[in-house]
């Protein structure tokens, strides 16, 4: 069941050749089943052992000899993902999810013999509730044990003497109920990991059976996990077990004043999904179990620079997600680490703790006092690194390698700078620098209706290169305009509710006169901008939100779709929660989602036809799953169902309906409705929405004959240089031209041509789109948009 590796450790040896700063594996040692956390227990005759959860209980392995852990006692207890263990004396204590309360081991006769049993009182405090399962617990310096997230109090901390009568604990009190997903007490004050508020909380315990709160702090991700003090108890770090999330730093000398000092991720795999885990401190290093990046190690002794100066990455496999490091402990006397990877087992580390080198200081913009925010510094050197300045165009920066490296200073719409910087261990090496901005041009114009030319008040403007997207909306009078912008090409929605998108690109060469929009009547929605739609949810994760969407997966599926329709405008749709991650991270939970489009006036529509594509899926969690996303069509005073899909389906699907068909009248207030949610047993659900469209179809005439007998072909398009139109015309067509706009509606070029025809065009064309159009009998019979990169 439980074996010394050889394999495991010719394995680490080849992990430590391509993936370990200022760390060595001394030894590993593999097991059969899932590993979780680890701990370390120093007997009195100075022996060294690790205390390894897995599935099935607690390893306890001797370290008598480091290269050659052997395992010398072991307690078995109920299969449990989750395990957590802490020493008091020559006792520890070991927390499960499953069952059977609290397990105390007796390690006095290591490593000869040991005994244990299980703690598993009724608590006449707690309503008379026996103890069976907890999260996490810890025990301070005065042998008082904190057990989170039990099966009492709601899982908020409940307070045990293990002092007194060691082996025997006794209840003295507990916290709010508030369920903490773990706990860290020094002082007599208790930081508490709010997992669900996604928050720490500071109690003051000094009396167990008074405790008092003095602060909570929401964290980055909102997801606290675990909560460490720095060694003068001024800083303290914090972790979110989300993918991509920090390590963060939080100043709390002043509870009232509660300040984010800095955070941490580690720069070789930023973006990748990597979460942290665990995080302790010793000697103002940072030892965190950073999952499938193994044991990182970070120098915080400045916390409002956190510098990354080791690491050992204990995981093989792909990048993401819960395998790989659980736990990371570097309190064993003799320095060395004990990590617990999940699937290899138990890994014996040493460490050289190196101070970083520090990189601090200011950008300004050239000849100004204006201060930069969001310059990038890199600094050239193998150490993977970089940091950002912030709003008063502060950066502080590092790495754990001394001697002479380029620094470059980067940020869109300034030229880089690079500058020589000599960094050493330990020291902070403070810089000045100055930006010289690029050169900049301005934009204006109106946007107005094209029936009457009166102005469009509130259309929403989305400028974007490949570096900055600006977003706008017009005045009283249908005006715009921004000033400063850099030198680049932009790519301009413009849109408003009611009205057809316009696209157009603009740089500096075209932007010497004032643009006029001219907008057409319709209602089509890309969900390149936000045009008015209103969610409204109760459910606690997965709301509708409009973005680019961020794709998850589940069994080789794809569960939030990972692009919008294709050939619409821009790359966005509304989704149910776009936060990536795992597929349950930001689906649809406990709770229901709506989707309400603004009012539409389709009283005067001949016969208008509806059409939307949406994407459904509703896979995995516990029972069959149930749940549906449904549409609804309203005209102010009745409601209809349109369609009810309840068919899991990872792909784009288009609906369209005709008004003329259903049981409702049109009015001059209808709206359209997308409702989707997930209730208990709960589900994966993902719902999105995209290219929506109401168009009024007419009696077909003449016009549509000769359009569906009508060839157009571009060949190639999108194009760079120049592109070919291939035309074919029905017999009855006697004469013809062919006719090029631009989005603004400007005639490009024109020609005459015969019954069949292939032209070149596009040559001298900037970039941007284009129609070309047929025109015959006196109308336009086929058109197709052509885009020049």
């Amino acid at each position: 069941m439980k074996k010394f590796s050889l394999l495991v450790v010719m394995l680490g040896l080849f992990v430590s050749s391509f993936a370990q700063l200022n760390t060595s594996l001394v030894s590993s040692f593999d097991y059969e089943m899932a590993v979780n956390d680890v701990w370390g227990y120093v007997a009195e005759d100075g022996t060294e052992y690790a205390l390894v959860g897995i599935q099935d209980g607690v390893s306890v392995v001797s370290l008598a000899d480091p290269s050659a852990p052997e395992e010398v006692g072991f307690a078995p207890g109920p299969s449990s993902t989750w395990r957590d263990m802490k020493t008091w004396g020559t006792h520890a204590y070991t927390i499960n999810e499953t069952g059977d309360g609290l397990l105390v081991m007796d390690l006095a006769m290591l490593p000869d013999t040991m005994s244990y049993y299980y703690w598993s009182p009724v608590i006449p405090e707690l309503d008379s509730m026996q103890l069976t399962t907890c999260h996490n617990i810890y025990i301070d310096e005065f042998g008082y044990a904190y057990l989170a997230g039990c099966n009492v109090n709601d899982g908020g901390p409940i307070f045990l003497d293990v002092f007194s009568d060691p082996g025997n604990p006794i209840d003295v009190g507990k916290s709010d109920a508030r369920y903490a997903h773990d706990a860290y007490a020094r002082d007599n004050i208790l930081y508490g990991s709010d997992i669900y508020a996604g928050s720490f909380s500071i109690t003051d315990v000094s009396d167990k059976s008074n405790p008092v709160l003095l602060a909570t702090q929401e964290t980055p991700f909102t997801f606290t996990h675990n909560a460490w003090l720095s060694d003068d108890s001024k800083t303290l770090f914090t972790t979110d077990e989300r993918a991509d999330a920090p390590t963060a730093a939080y100043d709390i000398s002043d509870l009232d004043n509660i300040r984010l000092l800095d955070e941490f991720r580690p720069a070789n795999t930023v973006g990748l999904g990597v979460i942290p885990h665990n995080t302790h401190v010793l000697n103002d290093f940072l030892i965190t179990s950073h999952y499938t990046d193994g044991v990182v190690i970070v120098d915080a002794s400045r916390p409002s620079n956190l510098v990354e100066v080791g690491n050992y990455d204990t995981y093989l496999g792909n990048d993401g997600g819960f395998n790989g490091c659980w736990g990371a402990y570097p309190f064993l006397p003799s320095g060395l680490v004990l990590g617990s990877d999940r699937e290899s087992g138990l890994f014996v580390l040493e460490a050289d703790y190196v101070r970083a080198c520090y990189l601090e200081g200011i950008v300004r913009r050239a000849g100004s006092e204006e201060l930069l925010a969001d310059v990038e510094i890199t600094i050239d050197s193998e150490n993977p690194n970089f940091k950002s300045t912030n709003l008063e165009g502060r950066f502080a920066t590092g790495q754990v390698t001394s001697g002479t490296f380029p620094v470059v200073f980067s940020k869109f719409g300034f030229k880089d700078k690079i500058m020589e910087v000599e960094l050493v261990n330990g020291v902070v090496t403070e810089v000045e620098v100055e930006l010289e901005a690029e050169a900049r041009f301005s934009v204006s114009g109106q946007v107005i209706s094209a029936a009457d030319r009166s102005p469009i008040a509130g259309a929403k403007l989305s400028m974007a290169s490949e570096e900055i997207v600006y977003q706008i909306e017009t005045d009283e009078n249908g005006s715009f305009s921004l000033t400063d912008l850099v030198e680049d090409n932009y790519e301009v929605f413009v849109g408003a509710w009611g009205y057809l998108y316009q696209n157009v690109t603009i740089n500096s060469d075209n932007a010497t006169e004032a643009f006029v929009f001219e907008m057409e009547e319709g209602y089509v929605d890309d969900f390149a901008l936000d045009l008015g739609w209103t969610v409204e949810s109760n459910a606690a994760t997965g709301s509708w939100e409009i973005g680019t969407p961020i794709g998850t997966g589940f069994g080789g599926t794809i569960v939030n779709p990972d692009m919008d329709v294709e050939g619409d405008i821009g790359s966005s749709c509304f989704m149910t929660g776009n936060g990536g991650g795992g597929a349950g991270d930001d689906d649809v939970d406990d709770g229901e989602t709506v989707l309400i489009s603004p009012a539409m006036d389709l009283f005067t529509f001949e016969n208008a036809t509806i059409s939307y594509y949406t994407w459904f899926f509703n896979e995995g969690g516990d029972g069959n799953p149930n749940d549906s996303l449904d549409i609804y069509l309203t005209n102010g005073t009745e409601q209809i169902l349109l369609e009810s899909i309840n068919e899991s389906r990872s792909e784009w699907v288009q609906s369209t309906f005709e008004l003329n068909e259903l049981d409702i009248s049109a009015s001059e207030n209808m709206r359209i409705i997308f409702t989707t949610g997930d209730y208990n047993p709960g589900h994966l659900v993902e719902a999105a929405v995209d290219l929506f469209s109401v168009v009024d179809e007419l009696d077909t005439n003449t016009n549509e004959i000769l359009a569906k007998n009508t060839k157009l072909e571009v060949m190639p398009n999108p194009f760079t240089g120049a592109t070919s139109i291939n035309i074919s015309l029905p017999s009855e067509v006697n004469q013809a031209s062919f006719q090029v706009y631009n989005l603004l509606g400007q005639l490009i070029e024109t020609q005459q041509i015969g019954k069949q025809a292939t032209v070149q065009l596009g040559q001298n064309y900037p970039a941007g789109t284009y129609f070309v159009s047929i025109l015959a009998e006196g109308g336009f019979v086929k058109t197709a948009k052509l885009i020049k990169k």
